[in-house]
């Protein structure tokens, strides 16, 4: 499908071409042009991207598990079935990224009961919110440390009795928030 990548080319990905000028265009033209950024709506009727698939850098990303980046891959993929434009695969991106991360805060404020206003700051701190609508892997990161945290002061409850689900629920959310995120300790140890 796409050419193999050597160590010369890491941290590249394979996107159109006209995906690659188009969100080059649309940075610079909604962090500069003030009449466009009043515009944008008309920009999500542009065209798909199209044109043969180019190698553009991706930086850090390319270090970063894919399980974070799911719910922004399933709605770009839906996106691309309707021939959606660059602008609204980001659009449609970044809602699957809130949309994921309010459905973890729902899964952390129904199992931590004993501490739901406490999960709930913790959501809406600003940093979180804006990680939960930007598509990075730090909203999906953020949201599996509060079902953990969740699960954690479930797990210390004497009012709540633990069950199997909670373990498996535990298990799980740990598994994946350590999925979530680069290994840095043994990155850095590699090298």
């Amino acid at each position: 499908m796409f050419p193999e990548t050597d160590a010369a080319h890491a941290g590249m990905a394979w996107v159109p071409r006209d995906l690659d000028l188009e969100l080059q265009t649309m940075a610079s033209k909604f962090t500069l042009d003030a009449d466009a950024r009043k515009k944008w709506l008309a920009f999500l009727m542009d065209r798909a991207p199209s044109g043969s698939d180019v190698q553009v850098r991706v930086g850090a990303l390319s270090g970063y598990s894919p399980l974070p980046y799911l719910p922004a891959a399933t709605a770009m993929w839906i996106g691309r079935q309707f021939d959606a434009s660059g602008r609204t695969l980001v659009y449609l991106c970044r809602a699957a990224d809130l949309l994921t991360y309010v459905a973890l805060l729902g899964v952390a404020l129904a199992r931590g009961r004993r501490a739901r206003w406490l999960l709930a700051v913790c959501a809406l701190v600003p940093v979180g919110l804006l990680g939960a609508a930007t598509v990075s892997c730090d909203g999906v990161t953020y949201a599996l440390l509060l079902v953990l945290i969740s699960c954690i002061v479930r797990a210390g409850s004497t009012s709540e009795r633990w069950r199997r689900a909670d373990t498996v629920v535990t298990g799980a959310t740990a598994l994946a928030l350590g999925l979530a995120k680069p290994p840095y300790a043994e990155i850095g140890r590699a090298h």
